[in-house]
């Protein structure tokens, strides 16, 4: 059987179609993802700077709690919750939840007490510079 150029085509649509969802995924998961990031100022494209942030104290001391990005308009990626960044004081990144919509988010990163919400340029402000 000889392919001929519409069926390859054909073909090649519908592989692009199906793969779409999973190439998406693929390419949010590593926008998002920490890497081998280590303080708060390598993390400001990841960050949705329209949210307030909020500051509380938890186990191993006062975090500060940001809200990541949603995928763009062109990524089918469907997370059920943009994803969580966690600061110290210093602005040392902490740790994160990808998706806190359908993770359980770790005892480290909760509440032990009343938080604060500020503004993302006031805590910014407090954590660009790094140690």
């Amino acid at each position: 059987m000889k392919l001929t150029r519409s069926r390859f085509l054909e073909i090649a649509v519908v592989v692009s179609v199906i793969s779409y969802p999973i190439v998406s995924e693929i390419i949010y998961q590593r926008r998002i993802s920490p890497g081998e990031a280590r303080y708060f100022p390598e993390f400001i494209g990841r960050l949705n700077d329209d949210r307030s942030v909020s500051i509380f104290d938890a186990e191993e001391g006062t975090l500060y709690h940001f809200q990541g990005k949603l995928p763009g308009p062109f990524l089918l990626a469907v997370p059920s919750s943009a994803p969580w960044y966690y600061f110290d004081e210093s602005g040392a990144f902490v740790g994160w939840v990808s998706d806190p919509g359908d993770m359980k988010i770790p005892k480290r990163f909760k509440s032990v007490g009343k938080g604060v919400l500020v503004s993302f340029d006031e805590a910014a402000a407090r954590l660009s510079d790094p140690p």
